[in-house]
């Protein structure tokens, strides 16, 4: 998967009855998605934080019970997952305080 996308397997797979999920895709989140989110929080990996985004940014449908069913080895995966989305996609090209500009 790309930098805008992670697919995490689950060990323990979701749902009842027919419907059974063992891996979840996750793109990266919009700024919207994030809306009443402290993002330090997900980077963090708070286990509120990460559930209340889980289902904002899964491409996998999932339902509320779904999302409190989740094994926490799993959701340790799935923060990792969702915190990796927050290093820069490209380096920028703008001078650092460790290389002035024309070093």
């Amino acid at each position: 998967m790309s930098s805008l996308t992670a697919e995490v397997n689950l060990s323990m797979p979701l749902g009842e009855g027919e419907r059974k999920v063992d891996k979840l895709a996750l793109r990266r989140p919009s700024s919207g998605e994030l809306r009443g989110i402290s993002i330090q929080k997900l980077i963090e990996m708070d286990i509120t934080t990460v559930l209340v985004v889980l289902p904002r940014i899964s491409m996998t449908p999932l339902s509320p019970q779904m999302v409190n069913q989740i094994d926490p080895a799993d959701l340790i995966s799935v923060g990792e997952a969702i915190s990796g989305f927050f290093t820069p996609l490209k380096t920028s090209s703008f001078p650092t305080m460790s290389s002035p500009p024309g070093a």
